[in-house]
């Protein structure tokens, strides 16, 4: 049984308190260093509008931090509990690392740091700044299958509740899923106009408006909670203004500055509706101590003692377990895992490829050299094959990768497609039935304007088709410790839908061109 040791004010307290501290310092270290890539990709997506207010989460979890310490002054007590959060946090970042999946990694960057502040300063102190560790999740992108999947949500209620806003003003417009027909105009709400540029900063601000809330917690959960409807009514209105603008005034008044201008417009409103929010919430109870509602304190530096002077209690045992659960964990997965040796099989090179296959004449097309630094692939194939019976070709992209890793992997066209502007209308796994063998493909109906496309994807590679982006990490993720392979490739055909087609005609001749070529493209991608 571990005793604990009480010590008095002092040089041993001193002394003690400087031995937590480094050892809190030398494990962060190890934590920045394991995920390091999976950071600095972290920092490429605060980049977008999205998440623009990435970079300030850290500065702001560590004010608040630094005032509830100088505040309450926690004990030191070094828990034991520290130890499996920090290892699950660790394995979080290999899983992450093993299938080039990012946002395990970065969730257990969090999980991994709480573990090293429970183990090096105990529960104490981990509760007292458990609201810096809950607010740097707010710095974190969401997965991209699961962004996609919210944006759409968001733009079909934007578009629904801003041509409601229409036809209250009275003017004649018409809506065709994420298209506004206003007659001589058609908007279109794509992706960056879904409001999620608002949502996210919105949800973080509101978060930090209602931690300094001093107030009822119903009340702090009602002001969180209430960015998401504010959000959409007012990104909404903004749609529906753009709609008054262009049906008067011409396209251009949906474009350009006006646009952007618009878009910080509507944000500062929606703040300014928090706040008012605010007010309203705390007539509807009692103050908050002191009198004051909001602490306007936390808008300065804190002053004081971060922790308690008068003693503090250790257990060397947790702060020793903790030492070597840190290093173990950086030889672990900078040195085992990317030392080990990969098995990379032989395959030939896309430029082998045939140009004709049984009717089909392809012609090659290449890759820019920007979106090739993007893709970061190892060969790809990227060709239109027709047939002279047909008006339409059937375009063929194939892109392998010897070895994946975080930064470095397979893009999923469910992904990738809505960031063009392409906007998915149908989604479905079909079998497809190739006479000696039937394979599930993933078929998306995709439209941009009037333009609509079919599109068949699936992910091939190391002796299996899978259809599901997660389900192609979590392989990935077996595969590289089962069989020591992490290659892989995304085999895609694309077809236009032609104005006098339907999707059945479509379907027919990707299915036409998919039998005659499956089986060239199997050594391709093994």
């Amino acid at each position: 049984m571990v005793r604990y040791q009480t010590v008095k004010a002092g040089f041993p307290t001193a002394w003690l308190k400087t031995a937590s501290f480094l050892a809190f310092v030398l494990n962060c270290t190890f934590l920045f260093i394991l995920p390091f890539e999976s950071l600095l990709n972290l920092g490429a997506a605060w980049q977008a509008d999205e998440y623009s207010h990435g970079p300030l989460i850290p500065l702001i979890a560590l004010l608040i931090g630094w005032h509830r310490l100088t505040e309450r002054q926690p004990d030191i007590k070094p828990s034991w509990v520290g130890l499996p959060v920090l290892l699950f946090g660790i394995t979080l970042i290999a899983i992450s690392h093993l299938s080039a999946f990012e946002p395990p990694a970065h969730y257990g960057f969090i999980l991994t740091l709480v573990g090293i502040t429970l183990a090096t300063f105990g529960k104490s102190f981990t509760s007292t700044i458990t609201p810096s560790f809950i607010y740097l999740f707010f710095a974190i992108p969401l997965p991209r299958l699961i962004y996609v999947a919210l944006s759409a949500e968001m733009q079909l209620w934007s578009s629904t509740l801003g041509v409601f806003i229409l036809q209250l003003m009275n003017v004649s417009v018409f809506q065709e899923g994420n298209i506004i027909d206003l007659g001589g105009y058609k908007l279109q709400v794509v992706e960056a106009c879904s409001g999620l540029r608002y949502l996210f900063p919105l949800m973080s601000f509101s978060f930090l408006m209602a931690f300094l809330y001093n107030d009822k917690m119903w009340k702090r959960i009602v002001l969180f909670l209430s960015a998401i409807p504010l959000t959409i009514g007012m990104n909404a209105l903004r749609i529906a203004l753009v709609g008054v603008t262009v049906n008067q005034w011409g396209a251009s008044m949906a474009e350009g500055v006006l646009h952007d201008f618009e878009g910080w417009v509507i944000f500062s409103v929606c703040v300014a509706f928090l706040f008012g929010e605010m007010k309203l919430l705390n007539l509807l109870g009692k103050k908050g101590s002191n009198g004051e509602f909001f602490r306007y304190d936390y808008l300065g530096l804190a002053h004081g003692a971060l922790l308690a002077k008068g003693k503090m209690t250790l257990s060397t045992l947790p702060l020793i377990t903790l030492f070597i659960s840190g290093i173990a964990a950086f030889i672990l997965v900078i040195g085992t895992l990317d030392n080990r040796q990969e098995i990379i099989p032989q395959r030939p090179l896309f430029q082998s490829f045939p140009a004709q296959i049984e009717g089909w004449v392809g012609t090659n097309e290449p890759i820019d050299s920007a979106t090739l630094s993007t893709l970061k692939l190892d060969d790809y194939l990227l060709a239109n094959y027709q047939r002279d019976a047909d008006k339409v070709s059937v375009n063929l992209y194939m892109a392998y990768y010897k070895s994946q890793r975080v930064g470095s992997s397979i893009h999923s066209p469910s992904n990738c497609l809505p960031g063009g502007g392409w906007r998915i209308e149908k989604r479905s796994i079909e079998p497809i039935d190739l006479g000696a063998q039937t394979i599930p493909v993933s078929r998306l109906l995709i439209r941009e304007g009037q333009q609509a496309m079919l599109v068949y994807y699936w992910f091939a590679g190391r002796g299996r088709i899978l259809n599901e982006q997660y389900e192609a990490k979590w392989y990935l993720f077996v595969d590289s410790i089962m069989k020591h392979r992490t290659d892989g490739a995304l085999v895609r055909l694309t077809t236009t839908i032609a104005p006098q087609e339907t999707e059945q005609d479509a379907d027919r001749r990707m299915q036409a061109f998919l039998s005659e070529s499956y089986a060239l493209t199997q050594p391709y991608v093994p």
